[in-house]
């Protein structure tokens, strides 16, 4: 649920190849609250959504395009409810792999995948590598995720502060970050 009410996937995939059950893998969707039945596609027209905000505002990828340098172009997106753009920024890659941002809760950052590493990107289109690969926003200045462990299947939580994007720290415990709470 978000401020404009329950959301769902539809179609659903239940898990990824060589990944283990999530929430939003599929294409997401509103939900009628009173029904169950779905009302419609939450992005769409080339928009790839990956994260919302509890506004109902949403982060998305479009397809990355080769430019003249032989590189790619990504575009990431920050949306309202109503599908119209609030911001964006173009990332370029040398592989075209710009995957999963998640949105932070002012709205005014994305954390994303580029390439084999993780990035902070800000609506000013500053960019701040971190060191791990996070599963969500604590707050609009902390990301929380599992420390990157190839040889660990289940790694312990940790934590990144975007004052210090290169301190990773870790909880000492194992864990999976489902979000947080919403009053």
């Amino acid at each position: 649920w978000d401020k404009v009410g329950p959301f769902g996937t539809y179609p659903t995939v239940w898990a990824s190849q060589g990944g283990g059950p999530g929430s939003t893998l599929g294409v997401l969707v509103r939900i009628d609250a009173s029904t169950g039945k779905v009302l419609g596609e939450i992005g769409g027209n080339g928009c790839e959504v990956s994260d919302m905000a509890f506004s109902g505002d949403y982060a998305c990828t479009e397809a990355p395009a080769t430019n003249s340098a032989g590189t790619y172009n990504a575009k990431v997106s920050v949306r309202r409810v109503d599908g119209s753009e609030i911001w964006h920024v173009t990332l370029t890659t040398d592989d075209g792999l710009v995957y999963s941002p998640d949105l932070a809760p002012d709205e005014a950052h994305v954390s994303v995948g580029i390439n084999a590493a993780t990035e902070v990107v800000a609506r000013t289109a500053s960019r701040i590598k971190i060191g791990f690969y996070p599963g969500g926003w604590l707050d609009s200045s902390t990301l929380i995720g599992g420390l990157v462990d190839p040889l660990n299947p289940n790694p312990n939580l940790a934590y990144v502060r975007l004052s210090a994007p290169g301190t990773v720290i870790s909880l000492g415990f194992p864990g999976l970050f489902v979000g947080t709470v919403q009053t």
